[in-house]
């Protein structure tokens, strides 16, 4: 988790004009509810907003711990999101990318702030959410909505491990697949959530804590094209050993059709001649 920020300052693009509060008895008891710690949504800047409706609740986002832009949502009746118009986007949490107390850790992205609250109340603390949800299909606003990429410190580029904490339905595919590609498969794994989740939200109100770790613990590695398990790899037929064309070593090295054998000699002395 990144340090918490200092007295926000605003760049001006996120304010709306609205009084924002802590959050009120009502919004507390509803996260609660869903197995949210509300210390550490107050210390992550969570307040009670109106901007929605009367069940909203206002994310800050901070870059360089200046608050940069709010996220709004709803938490009953119907989900709504909103943010403030014109802001740069980043990360949500983008500031955990230049803890150097974090650095060793796995990174993890999702779909959604309470999504990456939820992994950070469960012990991890290198956790992002992308600014703006899932495309509905393919190709939606290809060109800006992984803006957000481009913005991160370069510290992101040097993450050896990211675990993939995307909603498990079509949009989450979508934005997984989107991710995946843009980050490097290579690097990426994925999750599969306990029954009746399709986020770390959910995990978390089901499953509580435990839930969590080992869904995120249990991510799977994409599959790369042309790299394989030993595991997975059909049993080879046996192979007649042939003569490697050295009397010395004829009892001791053998060679097999298809193989490449490569020999160097002891330094100072003059290298046999071989054939592969």
């Amino acid at each position: 988790m990144a340090a918490t920020p200092p007295a926000q300052k605003t760049n001006g693009a996120a304010s709306s004009g609205l009084v924002l509060i802590m959050l009120n008895e009502r919004h507390a008891k509803l996260l609660e509810d869903r197995g949210f710690d509300i210390e550490l949504l107050d210390k992550l800047g969570v307040e009670s907003s109106t901007t929605l409706g009367p069940d909203t609740i206002a994310i800050p986002i901070y870059e360089g711990g200046i608050k940069i832009n709010t996220k709004y949502r709803t938490i009953a009746g119907e989900k709504l999101f909103s943010q403030e118009p014109g802001c740069k986007p980043v990360f949500w949490n983008v500031d955990c990318l230049t803890d150097e107390t974090l650095k060793d850790q796995p990174l993890i992205i999702t779909e959604g702030e309470l999504d990456a609250i939820a992994a950070i109340q469960s012990g991890f603390g290198r956790v992002l959410s992308v600014p703006n949800g899932a495309p509905r299909k393919e190709g939606q606003h290809a060109g800006d909505r992984y803006k957000f990429i481009e913005n991160a410190p370069n510290a992101l580029n040097e993450c050896r491990e990211i675990i993939l904490a995307i909603d498990a339905d079509l949009p989450g595919t979508v934005l997984l697949n989107g991710l995946a590609l843009r980050l490097g498969r290579v690097r990426c794994r994925w999750v599969k959530y306990p029954p009746e989740c399709k986020d770390l939200a959910d995990t978390l109100r089901l499953y509580c804590h435990r839930g969590v770790v080992e869904t995120l613990n249990s991510a799977q590695w994409f599959e790369i094209d042309g790299l394989y398990r030993m595991a997975d790899l059909p049993p080879l037929p046996e192979l007649t050993p042939l003569d490697c064309g050295f009397p010395e070593l004829k009892d001791h090295w053998k060679l097999r059709e298809g193989d490449l054998a490569l020999c160097r000699a002891c330094q100072a002395q003059a290298k046999p001649q071989s054939s592969t």
